[in-house]
């Protein structure tokens, strides 16, 4: 089922990456006790429609493999088809993860504030160094509800080869963020 989506469009997973590593306010401020939420904007010239999205940062860049890697956590519109409606969806954007090519599937386990470990394969998605993977909806686990109500997430990854890595996300202000990216 997960594994079938395209999470990310290809012109909103580069601008993503290009704004965490390069725009000033993206990359530079790392989240502590404020909402650390900034909204961007990508225009989809086949669609013909402006989405917005929102990125912050974790507390500090996660090392894989001995390296630095930049990572970010999204908030974007989803089912933006005519047979849907529209609803915010979480992901995780990894912009620099090289030698992932034959990773289809990624051992994840998150959590909010001090609630229940949540344990999923979930299913890596992207090319070039930049990933996602999306933090599902499934039955009654609405990972965006949860993410509003709550002030920090922990999410820990396991690579094949690299071990755990854990990031951990201010989340604050998350609220405001589903409510600037106005998915309808």
């Amino acid at each position: 089922m997960l594994g079938s989506r395209l999470l990310l469009p290809l012109a909103l997973l580069l601008m993503a990456a290009f704004l965490v590593a390069v725009v000033p306010g993206f990359g530079g401020a790392r989240a502590q006790g404020t909402t650390a939420w900034k909204i961007a904007t990508e225009r989809d010239q086949f669609a013909d429609r402006v989405s917005r999205f929102a990125v912050t940062l974790p507390k500090s860049d996660p090392v894989v493999q001995g390296k630095s890697v930049t990572t970010a956590l999204i908030i974007k519109c989803a089912g933006v088809a005519q047979t849907r409606p529209a609803h915010p969806e979480l992901m995780i954007l990894f912009t620099s993860l090289t030698k992932t090519r034959h990773i289809k599937t990624i051992a994840t386990r998150y959590r909010f504030d001090d609630g229940a470990v949540r344990d999923y394969k979930l299913k890596l998605s992207g090319k070039n160094g930049a990933h996602t993977i999306l933090l599902p909806k499934l039955g009654n686990e609405d990972p965006v509800a949860d993410l509003v109500a709550a002030k920090r997430l922990r999410v820990e990854i396991r690579l094949a080869g690299a071990g755990a890595t854990l990031l951990d996300f201010n989340v604050t202000g998350a609220g405001d963020a589903v409510k600037a990216i106005a998915c309808q």
